[in-house]
């Protein structure tokens, strides 16, 4: 895992976005940084989205909660699509953004 660099995080320490997790309805406050998409198998360090604790760590192994994962990965994508298709053009990121929607419309 990569850490948040100080830019991303001075760049969005005001936003308000990231003050909350992204999991819909969540009222936890304690929130952490997640790296949440992955292109030629490495992290993109641009790209971060805030979860709470529970969904980042939630399983008590350290590991990330699915619907913390689903739910990051989509915000990932709709926040930075521009930037994604730039620079990531070789993966289909509307389709994914389509096909996780589908997910979340089914689990909840």
């Amino acid at each position: 895992m990569r850490a948040v660099s100080k830019k991303i995080k001075e760049e969005n320490s005001n936003n308000p976005f990231f003050k909350t997790c992204c999991v819909p309805d969540c009222p936890e406050t304690d929130i952490t940084w997640q790296h949440s998409l992955k292109y030629k198998g490495r992290q993109l360090a641009d790209i971060v989205v805030p979860l709470c604790r529970k969904h980042h760590l939630g399983n008590g192994l350290g590991s990330i909660t699915r619907i913390g994962s689903l739910w990051s990965e989509l915000w990932s994508i709709t926040l930075h699509r521009e930037w994604l298709l730039k620079n990531c053009p070789k993966f289909d990121w509307i389709q994914r953004k389509r096909y996780l929607e589908n997910i979340l419309k089914t689990t909840l």
